[in-house]
């Protein structure tokens, strides 16, 4: 039995319905036939509030902010349960709690490390370049312009060796593949004469992952020590600066004072100049009416002497 065929301007109803269901769900026409797709506008993270309240970005920094929280993100682990994907859907579940249900997972995470992103630049541009700078303020608003939010997670942020572990669980689980991969290739060429290997050490290192990441764990505590010493130095350079500011107000007052004290004397011997000034004055008047025939009494009455 042949199969039927159909003209190409037939369909069965089936076929043609879902065809027009098709059309539909993908694309919307505009009145003038051409094809529109809906933009969603961008709704800002610190710009949400649900009636006054916090907004999504708050929420997301109060969550970062608590040091448990924190810790267990940096040292997520798939084994134990506290991956990241777990963390973020109890991200989402606080925002959804307050009233915001527009913020999915991906959308979190980038959030995060959008953060992370920000604060170490704000690390590194203390460590670099902000030690030069003499004003206390101004370091402080070259710090917010960089991380908004350095202060309020510093404390938090600063406990962990870097705002992104260089070893996490995935890198163990790569590197196990790599040495059950390289296993294999001694397997297949183990016909082939051994050379004498020099450098055993290091490559049963990379070989190895434990020692890989205790090695790398290593560095990270020296990476961390470093850290912690160049906020220590740039603490002391802060406490330097406050104190000359200190000074400089000290030593202003001072010459302020000095400077009205000198005034007042100044103002008091011109005083004195004056009034000396006036008592000869009123003597060279009353000469001039006794020289010419003013008695005493008249001239006392009109010009009385000085006390």
């Amino acid at each position: 039995m042949q199969a039927r065929s159909y003209p190409s301007f037939f369909l069965p109803r089936d076929g043609l319905e879902s065809k027009r269901i098709r059309i539909k769900t993908r694309t919307k026409i505009s009145t003038s036939g051409k094809t529109a797709r809906i933009k969603r506008k961008p709704i800002f993270w610190d710009r949400d509030g649900v009636n006054d309240g916090k907004s999504s970005l708050q929420v997301v920094l109060d969550w970062l902010s608590t040091e448990t929280n924190y810790n267990k993100w940096r040292g997520s682990d798939r084994n134990n349960g506290n991956t990241k994907e777990a963390l973020l859907k109890e991200i989402v579940a606080e925002l959804r709690a307050v009233g915001f249900a527009h913020r999915a997972t991906g959308d979190v995470r980038e959030k995060i490390n959008t953060i992370e992103k920000q604060f170490r630049e704000a690390v590194d541009f203390q460590a670099q370049t902000g030690a030069g700078i003499t004003s206390a303020s101004t370091l402080r608003g070259e710090i917010l312009k960089r991380c908004p939010y350095y202060y309020q997670l510093t404390a938090v942020f600063e406990s962990r060796p870097s705002a992104r572990p260089r070893v996490t669980s995935d890198d163990i689980d790569d590197a196990e593949a790599a040495s059950d991969g390289s296993s294999a290739i001694v397997q297949r060429g183990e016909k082939r004469p051994l050379a004498f290997d020099e450098d055993a050490d290091s490559k049963r290192l990379k070989a190895d992952p434990v020692e890989k990441l205790l090695a790398q764990q290593g560095k990270a505590c020296k990476l961390r020590a470093d850290k912690a010493r160049r906020m220590l130095q740039l603490h002391e350079n802060e406490l330097q600066l406050k104190k000359r500011e200190v000074q400089l107000k000290e030593d202003r007052n001072e010459r302020e004072s000095a400077q009205a004290d000198v005034e007042l004397a100044l103002k008091r011997v011109q005083l004195e100049v004056a009034q000396r000034e006036a008592v000869v004055q009123l003597l060279l008047a009353r000469q001039k009416l006794l020289d010419v025939g003013v008695s005493v009494a008249e001239v006392d009455l009109l010009l009385p002497p000085s006390a």
